[in-house]
């Protein structure tokens, strides 16, 4: 609902939706109390996940363990941390049910604000390594469309009686992950193969 909205518009679309809950929008039906959640007058509906199947609303911060909150081992680099915060939650949530779902995703943004930190963490922390089989690529202005594909390509098994036909191990499912998908250098053409072979897989 209206997630992909910028941070005033959020604010509009809060004050709205509290609004269509409470019945003080003419001509549109009261939501029944059981959407309503007394959490609203502290946040946001941004700060809060509905569950349809309980009819209930829990903070992002629910989702998380808090005794394995900002646990870091000695040694981690400072790139590899992830701080626990509402995005990081909210972002690694909606990373996770689209791969378990199969919905391909793209995250966009300004760079520095933890994009590829989320994902990766989501690949290597949060999937079941017996079912999932990571494969990261990250894309620079010197990257080529072999490149890519020798990659995958290690990372995957010849299937037997398939000439030609790879793929993970039997009952594991692939996920690659493609980091900085906009940096490949464009031909003369305006063609970038190292992301139209993205586009053939």
């Amino acid at each position: 609902m209206c997630v992909s909205i910028d941070t005033n518009s959020r604010k509009k679309m809060d004050q709205h939706f509290k609004k269509v809950c409470d019945g003080q929008i003419d001509g549109l039906k009261k939501f029944s109390k059981k959407i309503l959640h007394s959490c609203f007058d502290r946040g946001t509906i941004y700060d809060y996940v509905y569950y349809s199947d309980s009819n209930t609303w829990k903070s992002w911060l629910d989702l998380s363990d808090p005794g394995q909150r900002d646990k870091f081992q000695e040694g981690t680099l400072v790139q590899d941390i992830v701080v626990t915060t509402i995005d990081s939650i909210r972002y690694s949530y909606i990373l996770e049910m689209n791969i378990l779902n199969n919905i391909p995703t793209l995250f966009c943004g300004p760079t520095g604000t933890g994009k590829s930190a989320y994902a990766t963490n989501v690949l290597l922390n949060k999937l079941d390594s017996a079912k999932f089989v990571p494969i990261m690529i990250g894309y620079s202005a010197q990257s080529k469309a072999n490149m890519a594909q020798d990659i995958v390509d290690l990372k995957l098994d010849s299937k037997r009686g398939r000439r030609g036909n790879f793929g993970p191990k039997l009952g594991m499912r692939a996920v690659v992950f493609v980091d900085d998908l906009n940096m490949p250098k464009e031909e003369d053409s305006g063609a970038m193969p190292p992301v139209e072979i993205l586009r053939q897989w």
